[in-house]
């Protein structure tokens, strides 16, 4: 596969800038999350748009979020409610 650094650099640059009305838009344009993030990011990192969803299926992209928001989050909330209720 053609991976260039060029791509990677833009797309590690962009990765905090979201632009959510447009992948609201989107979401609701393509009635997909994922795909409709994907498209945003792509505005934003053109030279890197070929590359961006190689490899990565929504079912890949949706289980590793929650694995990460339930390995973050799911020890606080329950350290919060041991000691709340």
């Amino acid at each position: 596969m053609d991976i260039t650094d060029e791509q990677l650099d833009e797309m590690e640059k962009n990765l905090t800038n979201i632009d959510f009305d447009i992948a609201e838009a989107e979401e609701r344009r393509r009635r997909h999350d994922v795909m409709a993030h994907v498209h945003t990011f792509a505005r934003c990192c053109p030279k890197a748009s070929p590359i961006i969803h190689l490899g990565a299926t929504s079912a890949f992209v949706g289980d590793n979020a929650v694995c990460y928001i339930s390995s973050f989050f799911l020890p606080k909330i329950t350290f919060f409610f041991k000691y709340r209720i």
